[in-house]
This record gives C-alpha cells, sequence and structure tokens, in this order.
C-alpha cells in the first residue's frame, strides 16, 4: 500500500500542489478562459466557457486544499452564450457553478466545499421532451449572489435565486427560486429565511 502510494499518487500530488502555482493551463481540464489579475488555483479546477474573474480571487480544487473535505474538483463551466462573473476576493472550494445564462457572484462572498449553484434544470421538466435532450425546453433563470455572503458546505442554489448581500446559507440547504433579504439566515430544504441580521452600510 505504501509503495502504491509513492509510485501513484505522490507524484501526482506533487504536480497538483505545483501545477497552478505557475499558471499551467492544460488543454481539456481548462479551456477557453481567460485568466487575468490575480487568480490563484490550488488543485486542478475544470473551467469552461465566458468566466469573468476578479481580483484576488482563491479556487480550491485539490481534495486536501480545503479542511472541510472536498468530495470533487472545482468545476466552472458555462454553456455557449452564458456568462459566470466572478467578484473581487471571492473564494470556492470544490464547488460547482454551472451555467447556461448567468450566475453572478458578488465581491468578498465565500462560496463553502463542495457547494452547487446551478441556473437551469439540466434536462426537460416535461417528461415528453426529455429523451432526446432538446435544449430549448430546459428551465433557466439567473442567480445572483450579493457582496460578503457566505454559503455552507453542502449547499445547494437551484436557478432564480438572487441572494441580497450579506446572506448566510447554512450548510445543506436546498435554496430554490426567490428573492431573499440582504442579512438574511436561510436554512433548510427547501430554504427558508429564519432571521434576517441587520448589516453595515
Amino acid at each position: 500500500m505504501i509503495l502504491l502510494y509513492i509510485f501513484v499518487r505522490l507524484p501526482w500530488a506533487i504536480l497538483e500542489s505545483l501545477a497552478y502555482r505557475g499558471r499551467l493551463l492544460i488543454r481539456g481540464i481548462v479551456a477557453n478562459v481567460t485568466l487575468r489579475n490575480r487568480v490563484r488555483f490550488n488543485g486542478f479546477p475544470i473551467l469552461r466557457g465566458n468566466i469573468k474573474w476578479g481580483k484576488d480571487v482563491i479556487v480550491n480544487s485539490g481534495f486536501c486544499s480545503n479542511l472541510y473535505g472536498l468530495f470533487q474538483r472545482t468545476i466552472i463551466y458555462a454553456y455557449d452564450g452564458a456568462e459566470i462573473v466572478i467578484g473581487d476576493n471571492v473564494g470556492l472550494s470544490g464547488v460547482t457553478l454551472n451555467s447556461r445564462e448567468r450566475i453572478e457572484i458578488g465581491a468578498g462572498t465565500l462560496v463553502g466545499g463542495n457547494v452547487k449553484i446551478i441556473d437551469h434544470d439540466f434536462h426537460p421538466v416535461d417528461s415528453r421532451f426529455r429523451n432526446p435532450d432538446i435544449t430549448e425546453k430546459i428551465g433557466c433563470s439567473t442567480v445572483l449572489v450579493g457582496e460578503k455572503c457566505f454559503i455552507g458546505g453542502g449547499a445547494i442554489i437551484t436557478k432564480g435565486v438572487h441572494l441580497g448581500d450579506c446572506c448566510v446559507v447554512g450548510s445543506g440547504a436546498v435554496v430554490v427560486s426567490g428573492n431573499y433579504p440582504e442579512g438574511s439566515l436561510i436554512v433548510g430544504n427547501p430554504a427558508k429565511v429564519v432571521k434576517i441580521y441587520p448589516i453595515e452600510k
């Protein structure tokens, strides 16, 4: 077992820790993305499409790059015609951002381990259109996450969610379409606002 780790896992771990420190782009893992400013990668994310990066963004994608425990690499994937906007000083850890329309994450927001933010249904809800997959029948609606929000580990943000500034989403919450006021504490499945905290302007 030790020999297996030395010859298989250890070289990969070393490569993983060094690769993005040198801004190494690997075809098939990172595609069609222009990195600018100071975006720091810990591990290998999967990136595709029209992604707009703010300054000082941290993307944790190695399995041990966040002590919450990551189940997957970070996936930031925008389909053709879609857009993902990530503000300044945003932290992402093992998250999935998957967009057919638009996902925007405000400055200073922290997105915890294994969170999913998806602005569409992946497949048509109406079974008549599910096979074959008819993309124009897939429900889509923009997701907007305000500034200085915190999204707890394992939460799922679905299409049409608009979070105001300084919202907190509890771990494992499933947040469905709607407008959530700034300062909201949002928990449960389906998630509900259980408290609203005052915020400093």
